[in-house]
């Protein structure tokens, strides 16, 4: 494999004006990044499936949501079956850290008997982090802009 080398132009000038940022102005610049991202982790998050019986509450996509809190903002979910269905599981963990042999479960819900050997990951967070990258940018640049022409 190839290596290459990426070198940025002015990033240590950069950093230190996102860092001038009030707190209000970094506040709003880190909401609008966390909405973009959490809405396209909604649209990479099935609608069907991956609500649990038993578990309660909304489906998984319903529960993305975003929190902003100093300077970091976070997407999630509280669904503890989260990871599962992010990381897959079973012989498609993410990293080959799941189940090697299958399991036999029951689902209440039909009243039957499965046995699978695991399920894909849907790395819903991930892809739309990696889907907004310039967008993130634009919002990062823009209140680095707004903040200067003040």
């Amino acid at each position: 494999m190839a290596n290459s080398t990426v070198k940025i132009v002015g990033l240590k000038q950069f950093n230190r004006k996102v860092q001038d940022l009030s707190d209000k102005e970094l506040k709003t610049m880190l909401t609008k990044c966390a909405i973009v991202v959490e809405e396209d982790a909604k649209d990479f998050c099935p609608s069907s499936g991956y609500s649990y019986p038993g578990l309660g509450g909304s489906s998984l996509k319903e529960s993305i949501t975003h929190e902003v809190e100093g300077d970091t903002a976070a997407i999630g979910t509280n669904k503890e079956y989260a990871p599962y269905v992010h990381q897959g599981t079973g012989i498609y963990a993410v990293n080959g850290d799941g189940r090697k042999t299958p399991w036999t479960y029951y689902d209440e819900r039909t009243q039957q008997f499965y046995t699978t050997v695991g399920q894909l990951p849907n790395p819903f967070l991930t892809a739309a982090l990696q889907n907004q990258q310039n967008e993130i940018i634009k919002i990062v640049n823009d209140a680095v802009k707004d903040h200067l022409d003040d």
